[in-house]
């Protein structure tokens, strides 16, 4: 992944991005996932967003960096979750980000960590069950082989 530094100003508001950390014993960072820009479901982004834990903090630049790599769906309100492989997205406001027309092609996303790949992974009844549905929590169990979602009321 090849990252550019950001400036301020693109740093604006977020509504309704997801986030994740990633702890390895040489790598913690803080990924910021998607969002909304103006509160409402019809301003998604599909960007990426990290903070490396493991720099010191220096009040004076941006200590935030953009991923080059970008999510295909402009996402908000979605669960996600990490395994030791992968990063999962789940559910939520899913839009084409350029014209944020609502995307209905798939409620799940994998982002594999190795190859900085997305894909649509193939589980029988997921991908329409999911379509839509917000302020999911997810998490995956040790063996990586079962998700465990909550929909927060």
């Amino acid at each position: 992944m090849t990252v550019s530094e950001l400036s301020y100003s693109y740093l604006y508001a977020r509504h309704f991005q997801g986030d994740v950390l990633i702890n390895n014993v040489s790598d913690v960072k803080w990924y910021i996932f998607g969002g909304n820009i103006d509160n409402n479901n019809k301003s998604g982004m599909n960007d990426i967003l990290y903070l490396d834990l493991m720099k010191p903090f220096n009040a004076n630049s941006s200590p935030w960096n953009i991923n080059s790599i970008k999510i295909p769906v402009a996402i908000s309100q979605s669960a996600i979750c990490i395994s030791s492989s992968s990063i999962f997205l789940i559910g939520g406001n899913m839009r084409d980000p350029t014209h944020q027309k609502v995307n209905s092609s798939s409620s799940f996303y994998t982002l594999n960590l190795a190859d900085s790949q997305w894909t649509i992974p193939n589980i029988s009844g997921v991908n329409e069950t999911f379509l839509g549905r917000q302020n999911l929590k997810a998490v995956i169990d040790s063996q990586e082989k079962s998700f465990y979602l909550v929909e927060l009321a």
